[in-house]
This record gives C-alpha cells, structure tokens and sequence, in this order.
C-alpha cells in the first residue's frame, strides 16, 4: 500500500513538471509539434518546426512557431483561422510531441 501511494506521487511530481516545462518552453527548429483543431477533419497533426522556424499547416500553409510557446502558438493559428474567415472561433490546442535534439 504505501509502495503504491509512494509511485502514484512520483508519477504525479514527475507529470506536473513535464507539464510545467511545456509551458514555457519556446520553440524551435526540430520541435515535433502535436496540431488539434476541434472540428476539422485534416487535424491532428504532428508537424516538425522547420529551418525557417515555421510549421506547415493544412488549410493555413506556414505558420511561424519558432519563439512561441504553445500558448502563443495556439493564439496565431486561430488567429489565422479567423483571419482567413476559415473557422470562426477555432479551439486550437497545441502540445509538444517530441522536443528537440
């Protein structure tokens, strides 16, 4: 029993500052990147951030990402969404598939 709550609070520990780190962590060239647009078909996604720091979107084309988080991220592409009349009110979530080497 104790073994059992003693490992459910290092998973927890460990889980919380994985979850802290994706927050601000800034983006850049070979982040792999985890895309989801509720609604839309073409999405998710994984895409790698480019040479150029961009990621290539489906209905949005490139999208810069280096030196965002996923907040910031997530705001651009609905912004583009919006901007282009594609999606009036996009939820856009945005999560780190796999970091950088």
């Amino acid at each position: 029993m104790l073994a059992t709550i003693c490992g459910l609070a290092v998973a927890f520990v460990l889980l919380t500052a994985d979850a802290s780190r994706a927050e601000g962590y800034i983006f850049d060239t070979g982040d792999v990147l985890r895309i989801s647009v509720i609604g839309e078909e073409s999405y998710p996604l994984e895409v790698v951030v480019d040479d150029r720091g961009s990621i290539s979107l489906p209905l949005l084309g490139d999208v810069q990402a280096r030196g965002l988080t996923t907040v910031a991220l997530s705001q651009a592409i609905q912004r583009a969404f919006q901007h282009q009349k594609l999606i009036l009110e996009p939820f856009v979530k945005v999560e780190i598939g796999q970091y950088r080497p």
